[in-house]
């Protein structure tokens, strides 16, 4: 779940509508900007309400909620625009996207959640960095050494996350009641409903990909056709990733907006191969890219062993050499660096070729969604300027 946080949203390629893709790039940085100073000030309240303030918690909450490019809330503010859709032209449409009652609100629920997430996400990966700093279970770990405490210092730090993820999550169900309280009681319950429904999803896919990590990576070849077990892997960043990070933010703001479940259906054809996409180019970055790009750890998924479509397409197209290589690396309790560049070479030869076509079948599948569906022209602009932001990020 690491991937979505390093998201960059400027620069699609700017295809025909550039004037236009370029306002939506604009009302995207103003988003960027108000969700900035709006949870500052919501953190700095919510820890005072519930007295953390003077706790270690509190500069640690504030932290996992700042920075980041927003995407989760963009995608909110995405989906009430496209739901709304009736405008005349597309600055219309932002502009009045920015009146829907209570999209501010849900834009920070959305990111207090993935804060949330990803606190615990680093408990789960034992990661040392997010963003380029020490993650929460470091920063609290090295406190409990700073001051000299007893007992574990690990534990305290990892008991410590738990506990501020859990207080993270109870940040967003406070702008979610602030939420239901602007809108109708049946669009309130549908909102919740699949605002529930996206926070199952996560943990429900985390448990498949943590449970992938403990089987042998040559199990995949018992009894089952390589598709197969890219199919499996697709379908654990499906829930994980895909419909966490841009499915289902881009349908609670459609919801907000008066979306019925049909529009709902549309942007889940459109968004989710796409979403997918998006992945499938983070997982070769957390195989390929660099510290500075990811804010992790150089090689942080080999190292973490991750298994990812990437792996079971290189695994699937290996020699025998180098099938025993990443048994072995996969299999180990650490990775070292030469066997992280050894591996990260083999991933390169036998399943980025095949990963890349994956991803333009992935591609094409959204863009062909997109066309054929029944959406007013200022809709389709706008769906079109993230399905791009997402799919044509390069590593």
């Amino acid at each position: 779940m690491h991937g979505p946080g390093s998201l960059s949203i400027m620069n699609p390629v700017l295809d025909p509508g550039k004037a236009s893709f370029l306002a939506i790039e604009g009302a995207f940085a103003t988003i960027r900007r108000s969700v900035d100073a709006a949870i500052i000030r919501d953190i700095t309240e919510f820890n005072f309400a519930i007295g953390a303030s003077d706790t270690p918690l509190s500069p640690l909450a504030t932290r996992a909620v700042s920075g980041g490019k927003r995407f989760r809330a963009i995608c909110s503010y995405v989906g009430a625009a496209a739901a709304l859709g009736s405008a005349d032209n597309l600055a219309e449409l932002i502009t009045t996207t920015f009146e829907v009652p209570g999209i501010d609100d849900l834009a920070m629920a959305v990111e207090y959640y993935q804060a949330s997430a990803l606190t615990h996400d680093d408990v789960i990966d034992d990661s040392p960095l997010r963003r380029g700093e020490p993650s929460a279970h470091s920063s609290l770990a090295a406190q409990h050494r700073h001051d000299q405490l007893i007992g574990s210092a690990s534990k305290y730090g990892v008991d410590g996350a738990i506990l501020l993820g859990n207080m993270l999550a109870a940040g967003a169900e406070n702008s979610l009641s602030r939420l239901v309280s602007k809108i109708s009681p049946d669009r309130a319950s549908l909102l919740l409903q699949q605002y529930s429904r996206m926070t199952g999803e996560v943990a429900q896919g985390q448990y498949r990909d943590m449970v992938a990590g403990y089987h042998p990576i040559s199990s995949v070849d018992q009894g089952s056709e390589s598709s197969d077990v890219v199919e499996r892997t697709l379908q654990v960043i499906r829930v994980k990733s895909a419909l966490y990070s841009v499915v289902r933010p881009t349908q609670l703001g459609a919801i907000l907006a008066g979306a019925d479940e049909g529009f709902l259906q549309v942007l889940e054809s459109i968004l989710e191969p796409a979403g997918l996409a998006f992945q499938l180019r983070d997982d070769e970055l957390g195989a390929f890219g660099d510290q500075q790009t990811i804010g992790k750890p150089n090689r942080s998924d080999i190292s973490e062993r991750k298994h990812t479509v990437l792996l079971a397409l290189t695994y699937a197209n290996a020699d025998q050499a180098a099938r025993s290589h990443l048994e072995r690396v996969y299999a180990a309790d650490s990775v070292g660096e030469s066997d992280a560049e050894e591996t990260a070479a083999l991933l390169e030869r036998f399943g980025k070729q095949p990963h890349e076509e994956l991803i333009n079948r992935l591609v094409k599948q959204s863009q062909q969604s997109l066309k054929s569906a029944d959406l007013s022209p200022a809709s389709r602009e706008i769906l079109l300027f993230l399905v791009q932001t997402l799919t044509d990020r390069s590593v």
